[in-house]
């Protein structure tokens, strides 16, 4: 295929989500037919090796103008439909804010009056600090703004290193980076607990951020738990005993898990826990763990050799490992959430207090 076919094909796609977006009544269609059309987008970049190379870089620039086009108008659609909403409920309420809160006494009310509860994600991150605090972990908050030392460099990811595509980051107007895992505190926990103990047991909270596309398993913004151990005799099979028995305590049951490779530059050997989904029922067509039957929730391993010197630790003494987990994933698996949308767009049967 050549590049002025690609070029109509791209120009198609662009012009039929502008038509069709004009068409949509709410915002979840709108964005299913805006992550539709970005990844149709995305498929042509598959055809650059196939054409000639003085090509190639203008495809790739033709299809980003086209998925920012696409973008661009999505969030001016997603304006209007918000204050379209916005007028309709405004008219379907029509509330007096002059009407007294009682009438006739106390025992008697004019609106209702209703308790308030803790947001699950909140109410889940405390039960997880008391799970931990109970196995002898120290908390950290994690910081919600950082610079690339900690992000990055100290975390074995130079900055030509090809992992840092994997976090897809966001960087402010000044060079801060909004952190996109709780791993940026590992360096500053091991020093601090290595000089108050002369070894680590502690756990990070913190809110995270992404350039994620949102859908059933993801967000922009989320929040990840990091632990860190640092002892003289750290071992593999310790940091595998201390997430079993923290999930076994935090779901209250013995649940079906595995233990799959993967690569992390700041630990080695790496590995992904697995646990058995909750909600597909093995259908294949699954959202959550997209028929997978497995929910990767955690992210672990042996904290790399030279991760330990850069937090002035000696390797040849001392081991460590790390894990790091999605809190809203676990919450979700714990309640049967389908849709990690619905932890963060005010939906009232998350903010209703349990009876």
């Amino acid at each position: 295929m050549q590049l002025d076919d690609i070029r109509r094909k791209i120009e198609e796609v662009v012009k039929r989500f502008l038509e069709e977006s004009k068409k949509v009544h709410s915002l979840e269609e709108l964005s299913k037919l805006r992550n539709s059309s970005i990844r149709s987008l995305k498929a042509f970049l598959a055809e650059i090796p196939k054409l000639a190379p003085e090509d190639r870089a203008l495809l790739g620039k033709i299809v980003n103008n086209a998925i920012l086009q696409v973008q661009e108008e999505a969030e001016k659609v997603s304006s209007w439909l918000q204050e379209k909403v916005f007028d309709i409920k405004d008219k379907e309420l029509e509330l007096d804010i002059t009407t007294p809160w009682f009438k006739g006494g106390l025992e008697s009310y004019s609106l209702p009056l209703e308790q308030g509860a803790l947001h699950p994600i909140t109410r889940e991150i405390e039960r997880m600090i008391e799970i931990f605090t109970q196995m002898g972990f120290d908390v950290y908050l994690g910081k919600e703004l950082d610079i690339d030392k900690y992000v990055f460099d100290y975390l074995n990811i130079p900055p030509d290193h090809p992992a840092r595509e994997a976090w897809d980051t966001f960087y402010t107007e000044e060079g801060y980076i909004p952190t996109t895992h709780t791993s940026n505190m590992q360096i500053r926990v091991i020093r601090d607990q290595m000089k108050k103990h002369n070894e680590v047991y502690a756990i990070v909270v913190g809110k995270t951020f992404r350039n994620e596309e949102l859908d059933a398993r993801h967000s922009h913004t989320f929040y990840q738990m990091e632990g860190v151990v640092v002892t003289e005799d750290a071992s593999l099979g310790q940091l595998l005993y201390t997430l079993k028995t923290f999930l076994s305590y935090y779901f209250r049951k013995e649940l079906r898990y595995k233990v799959l490779p993967a690569h992390f530059p700041f630990v080695e050997p790496g590995l992904e826990f697995a646990v058995e989904c909750v909600f597909c029922e093995h259908e294949s067509t699954c959202s959550v763990c997209g028929g997978k039957k497995w929910l990767e929730i955690v992210g672990a391993g042996m904290i790399h050799p030279q991760v330990l010197k850069n937090a002035g630790v000696d390797p040849k003494k001392y081991k460590g490992f790390a894990w790091g987990f999605g809190i809203d994933r676990l919450v979700m698996s714990k309640h049967k959430i389908d849709d990690i949308r619905d932890l963060y767009q005010n939906n009232i049967n998350m903010l209703t207090p349990a009876r």
